[in-house]
């Protein structure tokens, strides 16, 4: 196998990838379940602290990607590194309910510092001629971390916790030296608008079309990321165990790994982008609602093969939809507030899934969540259609493509996870690029929050 020529900056931002993923995959499966079996929290308060690990990050990036162009993209990604190792380590020891809502600060304020900043790097290292060959390694990267860490996780978690997250911790202190060793520093970038970043921010707020789109996508947000707290407590309350969900996520990383590329050419190269969203929240709530009918790991396996169907449609395309809406110069603006709207989908979605999930098991209704979740997924899908018809949608998705203004991609995890942290994969041109690169997040393709 040929390595592509990467500078060497670019091979240690494309190694971070790997080892971030892998830090925070390695214990994000696991920690509803740690909080609620190994620390005494209720679900609820659990839910908590992980929504304030993911509002923590969204604020978090909204300063982080500027600060990188202000004081340089290293020492901005290093601070967030410091502050990441700092929170990991921390769930290794702490307990009591307001010292694990520290800790969630430390995780999800490094995370909005590092991802941005590290995802620009890429973007700015990356040459016209090799941008497509980045963005493929860094998704197969992404694919590698958070397919081995679930695995390494799911060993871990049921009776070294501590170790688990200490694990997570090293990974990215070793990310940190790494960075501070090889990365080169960089210098300042002055800003390209008179009228300043915070301007810049709040003008987009005025495209109505990106403005619905950002609305619709917290609520897909929150539907996805039950994944992460809602299908956990679900494989403990049928009694397969904290391992379970190790084994659950790694295997829908794999199926990302080795579909991606035929969803992408056979679907998404084909499909109008919001018809694609539609289409894949649709197979989101239909996965969460069969989970209520298995009460086995294969069923519940299959559940989550058809939720992952659905994650291979949204999460490319939800990028790539933000870069279509983005004018000229304003790509940065536009994806730092898609990382605050995808980590608010993230926050909200913990608080609600955990309250759901409380609320099922105190009344005796254990199916209660997943209707809820079905019913959501299909009125999201129909929304989606509706805004994908809606005039001002359309114009404004035509007129980027017809006058050739679209910005060059880059990828920001959702998120990610970034995470999340993502950005498009399609970096080179239509489809290509997503089918390459995945997202970020978790396998490519999660929103921030998580990795991204």
């Amino acid at each position: 196998m040929v390595l592509p020529h990467f500078s060497r900056p670019l091979w240690v931002l494309l190694a971070g990838v790997l080892l971030s993923h892998l830090g925070y995959y390695i214990m994000i499966p696991f920690l509803v379940i740690i909080l609620t079996a190994s620390r005494g929290l209720s679900v609820t308060d659990a839910g908590v602290v992980m929504a304030f690990m993911s509002l923590s990050y969204l604020l978090s990036s909204l300063v982080g990607g500027p600060l990188g162009d202000r004081t340089g993209r290293r020492l901005t990604m290093l601070a967030g590194l410091i502050l990441r190792t700092a929170g990991l380590a921390g769930y290794a020891w702490v307990a009591g309910f307001p010292a694990l809502l520290g800790t969630a600060a430390l995780v999800g304020l490094g995370g909005g510092l590092f991802l941005p900043s590290a995802k620009a790097g890429i973007a700015d290292l990356a040459t016209d001629e090799n941008r497509s060959a980045a963005f493929s390694v860094r998704g197969v990267a992404a694919n590698v971390g958070t397919t081995v860490g679930p695995l390494l996780g799911a060993a871990l978690a049921p009776h070294f916790p501590s170790a688990m997250f200490l694990m997570a911790s090293a990974l990215h202190l070793a990310l940190g030296l790494g960075t501070w060793a090889l990365y080169p520093p960089d210098r300042p970038r002055r800003p390209t608008s008179r009228h300043g970043q915070g301007r810049q921010v709040l003008a987009l707020f005025r495209d109505r079309a990106y403005v619905a789109f950002s609305l619709l996508s917290i609520a897909i947000w929150a539907l996805y990321t039950q994944l992460t707290i809602s299908v956990p407590l679900r494989a403990l309350d049928i009694g397969l165990g904290t391992a379970a969900s190790g084994v659950i996520w790694a295997l829908s990383s794999l199926q990302i790994i080795v579909l991606q590329v035929p969803v992408n050419n056979l679907l998404l190269r084909r499909l109008h982008p919001l018809t694609a969203i539609a289409l894949g929240t649709g197979f989101l709530g239909l996965g969460l609602g069969l989970v209520a009918l298995t009460a086995t790991l294969v069923g519940l396996l299959v559940a989550v093969s058809v939720f992952t169907i659905g994650e291979m449609l949204v999460m490319p395309t939800a990028d790539t939809v933000v870069s279509e809406l983005s004018p000229p110069g304003a790509l940065g603006a536009y994806f730092g507030v898609a990382a605050f709207v995808w980590g608010l989908g993230e926050g909200s979605g913990n608080l609600v899934g955990a309250r759901l999930m409380d609320m099922a098991g105190r009344s005796g209704r254990p199916w209660l969540p997943w209707l809820v979740y079905a019913v959501v997924g299909g009125v999201l899908a129909a929304v989606t259609m509706a805004v994908r018809y809606w005039p001002v949608a359309r114009q404004a998705l035509r007129r980027h493509r017809r006058t050739g203004d679209r910005p060059e991609r880059a990828q920001l995890r959702p998120g990610q996870d970034v995470s999340g942290e993502r950005a498009s994969e399609r970096a080179a041109s239509d489809g290509e690029e997503a089918a390459g690169a995945g997202g970020e997040g978790r396998a490519g393709n999660r929103p921030p929050g998580g990795e991204n």
